[in-house]
């Protein structure tokens, strides 16, 4: 699901557009502090957009910071245990 991979992993896999994340990037290459601060923003819901649960909204900004640090982490030290994948993250899944 689109929360697993982005909080786990910090990928971005939402061809339609409707969660919460938008990643920008041409600010992903850049090494300063653009690559945080606008490589991956937050998107306000639109009126009667239902694609993202209310009970997540209050969550919205942790959610991408989550998902930032991973990122930043593999750009800064790609060699970091917490970036392994021999151990499985613990499972993920909303109901709403």
């Amino acid at each position: 699901s689109f929360l697993h991979n982005w909080i786990f992993y910090g990928i971005v896999c939402d061809p339609c557009g409707e969660m919460m994340i938008e990643m920008n990037e041409q600010y992903l290459s850049y090494r300063d502090k653009h690559y945080w601060t606008h490589g991956y923003a937050s998107l306000a819901p639109a009126p009667h957009d239902h694609s993202t649960p209310n009970f997540l909204l209050k969550f919205q900004r942790a959610i991408l910071v989550c998902g930032k640090s991973v990122n930043l982490l593999r750009v800064c030290c790609p060699n970091s245990v917490l970036l392994e994948h021999d151990v499985s993250p613990p499972p993920l899944s909303l109901c709403w």
